[in-house]
């Protein structure tokens, strides 16, 4: 893991803003397409979210979940 301080996103209007992206159409639900997306901070900075994700990626070979790899 990296030593880099942790980048929280307390809603997802708050994503959003972070991505350049437009307002979302509802406060609580939002699709994105991760390919989409400018990366806005270093590779490997850690991001902590305050509200639930759901993530379907492809051709991630590690993950990382709470302090464990999966």
């Amino acid at each position: 893991m990296t030593n880099r301080k942790p980048i929280h996103i307390k809603s997802v209007s708050e994503y959003h803003r972070l991505y350049n992206l437009p307002a979302p159409e509802h406060p609580l639900i939002s699709i994105v397409k991760y390919a989409d997306l400018d990366r806005v901070f270093e590779e490997n900075t850690p991001v902590v979210f305050g509200h639930y994700t759901i993530s379907l990626k492809r051709g991630v070979s590690k993950m990382f979940y709470g302090q464990q790899i999966i």
